[in-house]
């Protein structure tokens, strides 16, 4: 259960979603796919270590912190088959969605705030961002301690960052994060005074507290004597931008002053100076409003639309959220995942899931035990689309945060050494080698975690372990790595209709020991198949297709140790009305005691589409099951799934035998577990446009002559 802030803790930049009115193919460009997560590292060439230095001087460590520009990165990164990493593309087309363009323009925004209070997220947060559509900031370690102090008669709230820095190592094993005494160096951030209330409560349709304190301002410049006042006038400013939409003089916005006029019907003006702490909606602009948040303790996630679409009815639906917490318990929510999922424009599924996972070198295990359970814990809350799948099942999932994986170099031992080593690396710009050396990739390429997802190549330094203030200057006691990301995964038969166009670090952050990462996509709608209600002219059924010699291998043990399991497939289809309402509800039979079935079982499906443009829009998921024969009524268990996309299976319908064969690995919660293999008959249109197919060349119109796929055509 998320556990709420205390009175003496701030949560940093929270917002809240307007009350509504009324009721409530990848492109990679002609460069070939690379990837660094999945490039096995005895591919890699050999490294050359450097002896183990004696001593590290000040002058030499900065030299080591490199001044790279990542701009002027050009990186050959080397060819991986598997193509997890895809190059960043350029995104040709100038217009957003919402302005008349073809795709919907997405920004992920993730940082770990690192327990501070912000002063500046320009370099983080696009500033009035144009041609997009949504914004979705992840945050992790978002909380920090604040205390007051009497100054003369004045009370003022300031940020405990002594307290904050304070943190043992002991206490670091204990709540999962890094934070280690250290001094930030100095900055103008560090250097001003802070005299404003962190924890900003102005929600939109929300009673801060304090709020009915005084709300106007001298305007003499001088800082408010209450800290709750900059709380009173953000929630006047918000609530009126809201209500009445019209937000000047927006251009005057700067990192330490803005002055903002909100006209409500000509009787109302605030006027606010000296804005030092800038929340995401005030970022972004009057043009974007909160469609959903989730909090879980530490971690935030904020998904922000733009207006003219919000005021669209119907733009969107299926709006869910949800979180799952992987500290103590599973009540900890110092570690762990939120998801908000929406449907936009009744077309196009989206799931967004910021993550903070388990910290220091060594716990590569704890980290992929964490996605598993925020795996499972999302789709055990029974919002997210159907339960025995998971979050993968969206037409396109984005999961991002500080994931913490390390570069991993276990051929040394020695920490200053390993430090060096990649640090060289650093000032080489040679960052394939140090990605070709990334836990995650490890992971992914193995298939223990995310399998399906995909990243852009990291054309910038390691976002950890850095010291707090301007710039990079990595710390001593941790290796560099890339800690924090944004991947995503696309259904097989949408993958083509996304392509990221940046992957980048903003290294102007200076309040936490990680640099954030920022990514936008261009996602191009998911097209809509036509269903017909009858056959094509000249034929006598639907197309049909029929799985047969189904075979499961090394399947997930679903009753635990000891123990084997009960296996049956059920078979959904996308969308599920493309074939006729009495075949939803098809599965095989289940055998018992294995791990290793070969059914029987022939199904066969009716496809409700007119041609091969229409059929490749949709797709089969196999998902096994595993029967719980318990007579206490237990629910049955997911063992995994494989989805296999019908533009794939009908270009067998091109062909003389029409028989297309599959083996994939069996994918449960992003782990790869088995196999599944089969055979489909195919009785369809294929790529090549004949229209009618060729029905009679392959099927007898009677059941006693064992017609080829089974078909029912005398009963159809």
């Amino acid at each position: 259960m998320a556990s709420e802030p205390q009175p003496d803790q701030a949560s940093a930049y929270d917002d809240k979603p307007p009350t509504a009115a009324g009721d409530g193919e990848k492109v990679v460009g002609d460069a070939s796919p690379v990837d660094f997560l999945t490039c096995s590292f005895e591919d890699q060439p050999t490294t050359v270590m450097a002896e183990k230095p004696a001593d590290i001087d000040d002058e030499a460590q900065d030299e080591m912190a490199g001044g790279v520009d990542p701009s002027q990165v050009s990186i050959d990164w080397p060819e991986d088959l598997q193509g997890f990493i895809v190059p960043t593309q350029p995104d040709l087309e100038a217009l957003a969605f919402f302005e008349g363009g073809p795709k919907f323009k997405v920004t992920i925004c993730s940082a770990n705030i690192g327990n501070k209070m912000i002063r500046d997220m320009d370099d983080w947060v696009p500033v009035c961002p144009e041609h997009t559509d949504l914004v979705v900031l992840g945050m992790q370690e978002s909380t920090y301690k604040v205390k007051k102090e009497d100054s003369g008669s004045d009370e003022e709230v300031v940020s405990s960052d002594e307290d904050a820095d304070s943190n043992s190592e002991t206490e670091a094993e204990m709540t999962g994060n890094e934070s280690e005494a250290e001094t930030p160096r100095a900055s103008a951030a560090s250097a001003a005074s802070v005299e404003e209330e962190p924890m900003l409560a102005s929600l939109e349709g929300q009673t801060p507290r304090g709020s009915r304190r005084k709300s106007s301002f001298s305007g003499s410049g001088r800082a408010p004597r209450k800290s709750v006042t900059e709380s009173v006038w953000q929630h006047h400013t918000s609530k009126l931008a809201h209500q009445v939409g019209l937000v000047t003089s927006w251009a005057l916005y700067t990192r330490s002053h803005a002055r903002v006029n909100v006209c409500n019907r000509g009787h109302a003006r605030i006027h606010a100076q000296r804005l030092q702490l800038p929340t995401p909606r005030l970022q972004l602009g009057g043009n974007f409003v909160l469609l959903e948040e989730k909090k879980a303790g530490q971690m935030k996630l904020f998904v922000y639309i733009r207006i003219e679409l919000s005021e669209q009815t119907g733009m969107v639906t299926n709006l869910v959220k949800g979180s799952e917490n992987t500290g103590v318990g599973h009540v900890l929510a110092n570690k762990g995942g939120q998801a908000i999922s929406f449907t936009l424009n009744g077309t196009t599924s989206f799931c967004f899931v910021n993550s903070h996972l388990a910290a220091h070198e060594g716990k590569c295990d704890k980290r992929n035990s964490n996605i598993q359970e925020i795996f499972e814990g999302l789709a055990n809350t029974g919002r997210f689309g159907n339960k025995n799948l998971d979050i993968a099942q969206y037409d396109h999932t984005f999961w991002f945060g500080d994931m913490n994986y390390r570069t991993a170099l276990p051929e040394i031992s020695d920490k200053k050494l390993k430090h060096k080593v990649v640090t060289d690396w650093v000032a080489e710009k040679n960052y394939a080698e140090i990605a070709a050396h990334d836990e995650l990739g490890r992971e992914v390429r193995e298939g223990r975690i995310l399998t399906g997802f995909h990243s852009a190549p990291p054309n910038f330094r390691p976002t950890f372990k850095v010291k707090r203030g301007e710039g990079v200057e990595y710390n001593m006691k941790r290796t560099p790595s890339y800690c924090d990301r944004v991947l995503w995964h696309s259904a097989p038969r949408h993958e083509n209709n996304i392509i990221c166009s940046e992957f980048t670090s903003c290294e102007g952050f200076i309040t936490s020991d990680h640099k954030p990462v920022r990514a936008q996509f261009a996602v191009t709608p998911s097209p809509v198949m036509e269903i017909i209600e009858h056959v094509a002219p000249g034929e006598s059924i639907f197309p049909q297709i029929k799985f047969s010699n189904l075979k499961g291998r090394d399947l997930h043990r679903a009753d635990g140790p000891g123990f084997k399991s009960d296996p049956y497939v059920v078979f959904l289809c996308n969308p599920p009305n493309l074939i006729p309402e009495e075949q939803r509800k098809i599965t095989t039979k289940s055998i018992t005691q294995t791990l290793n079935p070969d059914w029987v079982d022939e199904p066969f499906f009716s496809l409700r589409a007119r041609n091969y443009e229409e059929l490749e829009k949709g797709s089969f998921t196999l998902l096994i099951m595993d029967r719980d024969w318990a007579v206490t009524g237990g629910a049955d268990d997911t063992m995994g799934n494989v989805t296999l996309a019908l533009r794939d299976i009908c270009k067998a319908g091109d062909t003389e035998e029409g028989i297309f064969t599959f083996e994939e690995p069996v994918i449960r919660y992003g782990e790869k577990i088995g196999t599944l293999s089969g055979t489909i008959e195919v009785n369809t249109p294929g790529p090549s446009g004949v229209v009618p197919f060729k029905h009679s060349a392959r099927c007898s119109t009677t059941v006693a002559a064992g017609a080829n796929l089974g078909c029912k055509c005398v009963v159809m």
